[in-house]
């Protein structure tokens, strides 16, 4: 993990995922910003990417904090120190992987769509 990807990394902790679902062979996370903004993770292909507008300006450099929070802290598919935060694509390993991460640790959300964040959340 570089320097500009860590400093994201230690942001973690004000924002949150708040709904997760998977769809049409893309995983959809809605994550409420330090703002109370709620931007949209996507995952795709081998690609993961973000609504907010760090992602789009520093895509080359690093992952913004909301893919961080994805993959470190909802799905715990990740450490620091893993070759991902450098290359920011995903292998045919650890897209395997990244199915397994989800099943185990969605987050599910009554009634609620990327759309309409507003329900109650469960952990599962």
């Amino acid at each position: 993990m570089n320097d500009e990807c860590y400093n994201r990394f230690k942001k973690i902790d004000k924002i949150r995922c708040m709904f997760s679902i998977r769809k049409d062979g893309k995983y959809l996370f809605l994550v409420s910003g330090s703002s109370n903004t709620k931007y949209t993770v996507t995952i795709e292909n081998k690609w993961i990417r973000c609504s907010c507008p760090d992602f789009k300006h520093n895509f080359n450099k690093t992952v913004c904090k909301h893919c961080i929070l994805i993959l470190y802290d909802t799905l715990k598919l990740f450490k620091i120190d893993h070759s991902f935060w450098n290359r920011k694509f995903f292998t045919p390993d650890e897209l395997d992987q990244l199915k397994l991460a989800y099943k185990e640790n969605k987050v599910k959300s009554n009634n609620a769509t990327i759309d309409n964040p507003r329900r109650k959340i469960i952990k599962s």
